[in-house]
């Protein structure tokens, strides 16, 4: 006979890990809220910048990952950066242009 406990331990692990990749600390904060209110989602971790959000990567792969992608400027060549490495953290071998 399973507890309360071990069944809500079962259904955290199937859960889908996000990141979220915002420079704006009140949509990371809401997407952080409203992600770990859905059942099926957890926010694994949150990042304000391209170089923050590939250290953690490096150390934390989630399985979805929400990017607020910039219109223009160089912040939008960290967004190509963050795309590559996470697509090479989960085998595909190709570089990514965003």
């Amino acid at each position: 006979m399973s507890t309360s406990n071990e069944s809500s331990q079962a259904s955290s692990s199937a859960r889908k890990r996000v990141a979220v990749l915002d420079d704006h600390i009140m949509m990371r904060n809401g997407m952080k809220v409203f992600i770990d209110s859905l059942p099926e989602f957890e926010c694994c971790w949150e990042a304000a910048d391209c170089q923050s959000a590939m250290e953690k990567l490096e150390k934390d792969t989630p399985d979805v990952m929400l990017v607020d992608i910039p219109p223009a400027g160089p912040q939008r060549a960290g967004v190509r950066q963050g795309r590559t490495l996470h697509l090479s953290r989960v085998g595909d071998a190709g570089r990514v242009d965003a």
